[in-house]
């Protein structure tokens, strides 16, 4: 039985975008080769009301750099030596650093850091943290293959280090969308099913660039006010989105629908899809709206380009530029025939190359290579 030990800060919420690969993970490795666990900086209030089939172990870590977290890591250190655990993978930044010290200190075969940003946030004392971290760091896995290149450029990794797997989505919700399920949700949005429905499921953040999709959705809805805009998701810009909403004067083609855990609803309610995101290394939502054969369009960064290429599974337009968003939401909105290929084409991709059975395969493949050649390396010294 192979020990695997995932370690995060937290798990807020289990509609995040790290979270619900990480928690796909857990749930779905062979039991029958693995056994997981999951290690957790400081459990959540959602953690706290789960019932999970996999051992959790909370360090109530508070702050990442202080004293009392030096007698965390010796515990974790001590806790991968006495359950033996074969490997460590990490998520986040405080996780990157107290699980990957941790391992090492616990004599971890093998330890490895995933990578699933483009380094938007990381400033020059990260970087620095992250170079260090290298050293006792076997494999790193990447997302998208954008997020794999900012990794081995900005932290100094070798190539040959770095695996990229990406997203994998479970098809089977997907398939589920019913008609019924479209009626139901437009009636709890008060859309009328004549609407023709834009939607975005996304983090209220900055760098989700919802303000620009507000932009483009005040120029859409002058040509054709039939058109209705839904956002799917909550965040700290919420309240500064629904004034410029006001502001635009399209409250009425224009909803802030908050959170779902189960996002599916919402799909099957959407006539098309958008992702205005400035930064993205891989998207669940872009690849949840492939899968229910959504026309998109999408911004031109990071892994949005390993999944649509532009003119056959999506389009894509420049981030932060209003009037080609404009223009792409316009082309779908009027070109039937452009919308139905794809849409097509979206989902043909995504049931082919992203399903939750090959995400979870390419992972247990990776991790038998990881042990075959950690274990061969230490043969040869």
């Amino acid at each position: 039985m192979i020990k695997v030990a995932f370690v995060i800060d937290g798990i807020e919420s289990p509609t995040g975008g790290t979270e619900k690969q990480l928690l796909m993970l857990l749930n779905g490795l062979n039991r029958e080769k693995y056994s997981p666990y999951l290690l957790v900086l400081k459990k959540s209030e959602w953690m706290k009301s789960q019932n999970f089939d996999f051992p959790v172990i909370d360090f109530e870590v508070d702050r990442i750099f202080g004293w009392k977290t030096v007698d965390k890591v010796k515990q974790m250190a001590a806790f991968c030596r006495t359950e033996k655990i074969d490997i460590v993978q990490t998520f986040f930044v405080d996780a990157n650093i107290f699980g990957t010290v941790g391992a090492h200190r616990g004599g971890c075969p093998v330890i490895i850091s995933s990578r699933r940003n483009i380094g938007h946030w990381q400033k020059s004392i990260d970087v620095a943290i992250l170079r260090f971290l290298r050293r006792f760091t076997n494999y790193y896995i990447a997302n998208s293959r954008a997020a794999a290149v900012v990794t081995i450029r900005n932290e100094h990794i070798q190539e040959k280090r770095v695996r990229v797997i990406y997203n994998g989505i479970n098809l089977d919700h997907i398939a589920s969308i019913t008609p019924e399920m479209r009626f139901k949700q437009r009636n709890l949005w008060k859309i009328k099913e004549e609407r023709y429905v834009i939607g975005s499921i996304a983090n209220l953040r900055q760098v989700k660039n919802i303000d620009l999709l507000i932009a483009a959705a005040a120029n859409i809805v002058r040509e054709f006010p039939e058109v209705h805009f839904v956002v799917v998701g909550e965040g700290p810009e919420r309240d500064t989105l629904g004034e410029l909403i006001e502001e635009k004067k399209i409250s009425g083609n224009f909803t802030l629908a908050g959170s779902y855990q189960d996002v599916i609803p919402c799909l099957a309610a959407f006539d098309a899809a958008v992702l205005t995101s400035s930064h993205e290394s891989f998207s669940n939502s872009l690849i949840e709206y492939m899968a229910a054969g959504l026309p998109i369009a999408a911004t031109s960064v990071g892994g949005n380009i390993e999944a649509i290429c532009n003119g056959r599974e999506g389009i894509l337009f420049p981030a932060g530029n209003v009037d080609k968003l404009t223009e792409a939401l316009r082309d779908i909105i009027t070109n039937h025939e452009l919308a139905r290929h794809l849409g097509e084409n979206a989902k043909n991709k995504a049931y082919h190359e992203y399903s939750r059975e090959g995400f979870l395969k390419n992972h247990e493949q990776f991790y038998m290579q990881a042990l075959r050649e950690v274990g061969t390396n230490e043969k040869n010294t």
